[in-house]
């Protein structure tokens, strides 16, 4: 996950210098040092990588999500439910919490300690005995200082506390009511001791108000949308992010759940003045309404359902028990079947409309991506190998999900200007969105000058120009700096690109580069800057090596030249032309396309990457001529939205020169379905097992 890589860069620095660290080691951009809320666990997965490599932190992964389903089961059956029901129970479990177990953070102990606290102090109807409150509070304070979501425990524990000293106001039987005050009182102790207890931390009191004291000088955690995004029941889920539609609907059952079980629990102890015997556990019922509120707060804490599922499992099972103890077993049957159609249904909503669509997207075959220890395509490794092995210095810009991996092996040297740490002040932030989006703050105040206010040296851009979807509203960032003459083009790849400003302070970073570049014996020119083109002719084995085409790329082009005479256009034609568009070989590109256009005068998508290419060059008289002709010939021509192409093309020669560089910047060529298919042979940078600090 982005996020095991900030515990692994802040681990190292705290297992060196101490939780007390004087100021942020990776965010140029921080208002302060980073917070030491999850000190412990950050140091110990650096310690597993330190002393196993990622091989151990993979084993290490696997185990504690066997323990979390371990537990799982174990509430289940604790809570009352019978062996089918609880392996139904622990498959929606896991329908709710993968995207939180497929990540290796110190959120894993958050949800492992929730679940063995309500082993250690609930399981009992009289309360918690005097040792287990003795190690929920040892639990409390070692989870203090592993991750910041401790202050889920105490305030579980309290709550469920007062909601039992609630229930046992309510009409029952004497001993039902005093030993459910003995409960809540033995309950209140415990998260006190809790409490008191998750005090031992670098923070102290300070750390227990965490929640509430972010986005008032930091960036707000709403913003971290795969974790803050609420879980709305009243509203189909957002694509691309939490809570999936699968979730989201496992999510209204562990509702609808909860909500019979207030009933039953209120038909029991008021309607009938306690006559029934309880059926429902008040302190469950406290612990799947907490769970409930918790998960429409935040996606994150989706997988607390599993108290309400918990709950339904055991009224589930007394009810099975119940039909099996008189002259019939056709409500078990009922029950049993039904639990097995949930099951199944739970499976096929997790394969198909769940999280497991939402996290495969990124995954290729078993053994591409279980061959390396992380998937170096997701990082745009190679740019980032480039910044290491050119020992650039200096203040980078960079897309908020790659500061983590980006501050683990590029600083000290290089300072990132985002991660998720949220250790970045809002200011900053949303200069840093803004930057990233290619917009302005300040009125007056320009692109350029936003960049120069920021104090960058060196601009990270990545991504495919595709259409922005509601999980990536800024898809592509590669070509927000091509035309800024403060600015030099000094890498490029088919997915990446890394720009070096043009000033004195940067000349050692320029020289370092060409250096690396005349090693490689790859052209470059310190005034032109990184040429494609050129890299591609003159250099190929590099430019297979680093991403710059397919390895078939050699035959592609054979194959089109061949397809001259007779005229002819075939897929591999417009793959070469999207390869050679996407790369910014925009006159190469505009060969290949006109060549279709000539074959198929009618093809649209040729005739959009006609118009898209002299847009990038900025011949906006040829890109009008172009999108006017093809009208001429087809009405079919349309741009993303509803006008015509050449009333497109007038909009954005009319708009203002900073706002016209931002729209040009944006416009897709790219469908995201093809993404795949433009890519395909490219070849992946190699993964790294070890850093290297020193200069080359």
């Amino acid at each position: 996950a982005n996020d095991t890589w900030i515990h692994l860069a802040l681990g190292e620095v705290f297992l060196r210098d101490g939780p007390w660290l004087a100021s942020d080691p990776h965010l140029f951009t921080a208002k302060g040092p980073p917070s030491p809320s999850s000190w412990l666990g950050s140091a110990a997965l650096y310690s597993i990588y330190d002393l196993t490599g990622f091989t151990g932190l993979r084993i290490a992964h696997v185990l504690a999500v066997l323990v979390i389903l371990l537990l799982a089961w174990r509430v289940m059956r604790k809570a009352g439910s019978l062996p089918v029901t609880a392996g139904a129970g622990v498959g929606l479990f896991v329908l709710l919490s993968t995207y939180r177990l497929v990540q290796l953070r110190p959120d894993l102990f958050t949800i492992a300690a929730t679940l063995g606290l309500f082993l250690l102090l609930f399981t009992r109807q009289e309360g918690p005995s005097r040792g287990q409150i003795a190690l929920a509070a040892l639990l409390a304070a070692v989870w203090s200082n592993v991750h910041a979501a401790f202050v889920l425990g105490p305030a579980l524990v309290l709550g469920a506390s007062a909601a039992i000293g609630a229930a046992s106001l309510l009409p029952g039987s004497i001993d039902t009511r005093a030993q459910e005050r003995g409960r809540a009182g033995r309950l209140a102790v415990a998260g006190l001791g809790m409490a008191a207890a998750s005090c031992l931390n670098p923070q102290g009191l300070d750390a227990h108000l965490a929640y509430f004291s972010s986005g008032q000088e930091t960036a707000a955690l709403e913003m971290i949308a795969d974790e803050w995004n609420p879980t709305n029941l009243l509203r189909w889920p957002t694509p691309y992010l939490p809570p999936t539609i699968a979730a989201w609907l496992a999510c209204w059952l562990c509702a609808v759940s909860t909500l019979f079980a207030v009933g039953i629990f209120v038909r029991d102890r008021v309607k009938t003045h306690g006559a029934h015997p309880r059926t429902v556990d008040p302190g469950l019922l406290a612990l799947a309404g907490a769970g409930l509120v918790a998960a429409g707060v935040a996606s994150r804490f989706l997988w607390l359902g599993l108290f309400a599922l918990a709950l339904l499992g055991a009224l589930a099972s007394r009810k099975t028990a119940a039909s099996r103890e008189g002259d019939g077993t056709v409500a078990a049957r009922i029950v049993a079947g039904s639990t097995a159609l949930v099951a199944v249904a739970a499976a096929l909503l997790h394969a198909y409309a769940g999280d497991w669509p939402l996290l495969s997207r990124a995954m290729r075959t078993e053994s591409a991506d279980y061959a390396a220890p992380y998937p170096t395509e997701r990082y745009n490794t190679h740019a980032i190998w480039f910044l290491s092995d050119t020992g650039v210095e200096g203040h980078i810009f960079n897309d908020y999900p790659l500061g983590g991996f980006m501050s683990f092996w590029l600083s000290p040297k290089l300072m990132m200007a985002s991660s998720g740490t949220m250790n970045v002040s809002r200011d900053a932030m949303a200069a840093n969105l803004a930057v990233g989006a290619r917009q302005t703050l300040r009125e007056g105040e320009d692109y350029a000058a936003l960049l120069d206010r920021q104090g960058f040296d060196l601009f990270l851009g990545a991504g495919y120009p595709i259409e922005a979807t509601p999980g990536r509203p800024i898809p592509c960032t590669i070509r927000h700096l091509a035309n800024e003459p403060g600015w030099i083009l000094v890498f490029r790849n088919l997915r990446s690109g890394v720009y070096l400003r043009r000033n004195a302070e940067n000349a050692a970073n320029l020289a370092r580069i060409a250096a690396y570049y005349a090693k490689a014996g790859v052209p470059f020119d310190a005034e032109r800057g990184f040429e494609t083109e050129k890299t591609i002719r003159a250099a190929p084995e590099w430019s297979l090596e680093h991403g710059l085409v397919p390895i078939d790329f050699e035959a592609l082009v054979a194959h089109v030249r061949a397809q001259r005479n007779p005229p002819h256009v075939d897929l591999q034609t417009h793959r070469l032309a999207l390869l050679y568009a996407t790369l910014g070989v925009y006159e190469r590109a505009l060969t290949v396309d006109r060549f279709i256009q000539k074959v198929e005068p009618r093809d649209s998508t040729s005739a959009w990457r006609v118009i898209w290419n002299l847009v990038q060059l900025g011949r906006w008289d040829d890109a009008m001529t172009a999108a006017q002709d093809f009208e001429a010939r087809s009405q079919a021509a349309q741009s993303s939205g509803a006008s015509p192409w050449s009333k497109l093309i007038e909009q954005l020669r009319a708009a203002d020169p900073s706002a016209r560089e931002t729209l040009v910047a944006h416009l897709p060529v790219l469908r995201l379905e093809q993404v795949d298919w433009v890519r395909s042979g490219v070849a992946l940078a190699p993964a790294r097992r070890q850093r290297s600090r020193s200069a080359p």
